[in-house]
Formats: C-alpha cells, structure tokens, sequence
C-alpha cells in the first residue's frame, strides 16, 4: 500500500510540474521587432571602383653581391683594422663617471676661475656630484672629454668597428635645462 501511493503521488507532482511549464505562447514582441526591421528603407551596395592597372617590376638581383656575404675580403679588413691605430688604452686605471652609460649622466652646472681651464659637475645616477675636466674620461665607451662649455661637454668615443677594429666617434652631454 505505501509503494502504491508513493507512485500515485509521484505521478501527482510530475503531473503538477508539467502543468505548470506550459505557458502561452506570445511572439507579439519578436513580430513587431521584425515588422519594424522590415520596414526600413533598403540600401544598395555601391559597385567597385576601377582601378587602373599598375606596370609589373621584376627585381633581378642574381649579378650582385649577396648582402651575406662580406664586402671586403678579409685579408683587406685586417689591414684596414691595423692602419687606423685607435684603441683603447686598457691600462689606464678606469675613471668613477666609466661606471655608467653617457644617457645617465647629467651636466649640472660648471666652474670657472680666471686663468684655470673650466671644470663641469657631473651628476651620476646615483646622484652624486663629480668635478670633471678636459682629458678625464666617462661613459662606458672610452669617451675622454676635448671640450667643456656652458652649454654642455665634447667627448670623443672609442667604440668598435663590429670587424675587430675601433673608431672614434663624437659625442655631447647638454647642460642640464638646454
């Protein structure tokens, strides 16, 4: 008797639920949506344009030199490497202001006294302050300092040739606000 109204009962909730799923279906919404789209004026695709035909370039490199390969033969570049004679003097006791990179050190200001050459204030990224002159060197390339002014130093560089050799190259640090 308890399995039998168990069953009844359980036959009396799913009855329930489904009767309680079904709704009326209303797509008045969705209709009038769909009314509304039709409604609206139509456009047209416009056709695509003409476009003049462009001559035709055939690049032929097969006669030149390949980029890969050197320019030079090598026997050439080691005498070119020996006849410029810049290097480096890799004795020399480096200098505090060789620790950092030109971009991070920065002209502060300079000194001046009648009948002595001119000095700069260097500020470091540490920021400390260093006294510099003409012949002392900083940056990370060798450069060794050939000018100062009130608008900033000239240094010339010792940088590498990528082939083995050096060269020198020109360098400005601005005053600090130029």
């Amino acid at each position: 008797m308890n399995t039998l109204l168990s069953r009844w009962t359980l036959f009396g909730v799913c009855l329930g639920l489904l009767a309680g799923c079904e709704s009326p279906r209303n797509f008045d919404d969705i209709r009038a949506r769909m009314a509304e789209l039709d409604s609206r004026p139509t456009g047209t695709i416009p056709d695509v344009p003409n476009y003049e035909a462009q001559e035709l370039f055939f690049y032929s490199a097969s006669g030149l030199r390949s980029p890969f390969q050197p320019f030079q033969r090598v026997e050439e570049l080691a005498q070119e490497i020996q006849e410029t004679g810049i290097q480096p003097d890799m004795a020399r006791p480096k200098q505090p202001l060789e620790a950092f990179p030109l971009n991070e050190l920065t002209m502060v200001g300079f000194l001046h006294r009648e009948g002595e050459p001119m000095r700069a204030l260097i500020r470091d990224p540490q920021r400390e302050i260093h006294s510099v002159r003409i012949g002392d060197y900083m940056g990370t390339n060798y450069g060794q300092i050939s000018a100062i002014s009130a608008q900033g130093i000239r240094l010339v560089e010792i940088v590498s040739n990528g082939r083995g050799g050096w060269l020198e190259r020109p360098q400005t640090l601005d005053a600090l606000g130029q």
